[in-house]
Order: structure tokens, then sequence, then C-alpha cells
């Protein structure tokens, strides 16, 4: 796994997956709950987002990378590549599309939470389904603690929900709007701007 910032695992005879490049870099992985730990504290099966701080004086840099942990060779761990990590930062909450997809495990049906930045910013729950409980939602966001910081400080808005009949094919329609081919189209769970809440009251 190769970044431009640096070196983050390389492969090794004998080990199943590539081993972090422990000579490369300082690196701090990060949870779904924001908590910050050593390479020696990962645990295998679990998924973190990568911090580097290198001898080049990049500090604490955040790759933006998703990687799960399979497991140790010697005392370092391998590393599997997942993906880049979508965030949404209003007002510094940082939430990551990896922990909203837990949050919405219970939702029944397609849905996707929404940054709003107009007035007051916050986010909308759009759901298939009128049965989400925005309560027990924001329960579930409030594990992020920036998040809960953030609304107990009155800088995010209360959690909003919005039921959207159809809402599947309304959101493969606007990206083909914006010029996506369908075959590219991928499912979210999470949305940086309201672009899409524009389109859906055009659509009315």
């Amino acid at each position: 796994m190769l970044a431009t910032e640096g070196v983050v695992s390389v492969p090794v005879e004998g080990a199943q997956d590539p081993v972090l490049a422990v000579n490369s870099g300082y690196f701090e992985f990060v949870d779904n709950a924001g908590k910050v730990l050593q390479a020696a504290e990962v645990q295998p099966g679990e998924r973190y987002r990568i911090i580097l701080t290198n001898d080049l004086g990049m500090y604490r840099y955040d790759l933006g990378d998703e990687v799960e942990i399979t497991g140790w060779y010697e005392k370092a761990p391998m590393l599997r590549f997942r993906g880049r990590i979508s965030t949404s930062d209003l007002v510094g909450e940082k939430l990551e599309e990896v922990f909203v997809a837990r949050v919405l495990e219970s939702v029944d049906g397609f849905s996707l939470l929404c940054a709003v930045s107009e007035s007051q910013p916050g986010y909308v729950l759009l759901s298939e389904t009128s049965k989400s409980d925005a309560a027990r939602i924001e329960k579930g966001l409030f594990r992020n603690p920036q998040y809960a910081y953030a609304r107990k400080m009155g800088q995010l808005a209360p959690l909003a929900i919005r039921q959207v009949a159809g809402l599947d094919e309304l959101y493969s329609r606007w990206r083909l709007q914006q010029g996506q081919q369908l075959g590219d189209i991928k499912p979210v769970c999470l949305l940086r701007d309201d672009g899409f809440l524009q389109f859906l009251e055009s659509s009315r």
C-alpha cells in the first residue's frame, strides 16, 4: 500500500497480507468511534483510518484510507486496503461513511444521511420507510464524540428524518444527471452536500 506521503505496507515472504511498514514513519489508527490507537493496540478483524507522521516533516497526516487488520506478522499488523473514506465535516463533527453505515444498519430499505449547510447546519436522514426513529438513530450518531459535542453545543441542528418513496431510483437519476454512467453508480449512506436535496425538491 503506497501513498504520496509514504509507504504504508509492504509484502513480506511468509505473511498472508502486506505488513505495516514500521520503518516508513509513525502510524496511528483511528477506529469508528474516533479513538486513536497505536499499531500495537489494533485488533484483527477491525477497520481503521490511518494517520501518518514521517521524517520529512509531515505531522499526523490523515491519509483518508481505511484498512482492515487481518492478523500479525511477528510484532507488526498485517493490513488489507478497504478503500477511501468519505467524511462529512460541517462544524468539526467528522462523520465518516463507515461509521454512518453501521448506525443505519437497522433502517429498512435504502437510506442515506445528507449534510445540510443552509441556515443551521445539520443532517437529514432520507429513508424509504416511515419506521425510522430519529431519537434512536441520533443516539447512534452520538457515539461519535465530535458529533455529540457539536449537538450539545448547539452547533448542529437535531437530526431530521424525511421519508422519500423511490429513494434509490431518485438517487440513481440524480447521479445520471451529473454525468455518471449507470454501471458506475454505487450506493452510499453519507452525502456531504445538499445538491441531492435540491434535486428532490425539483422532482416533486
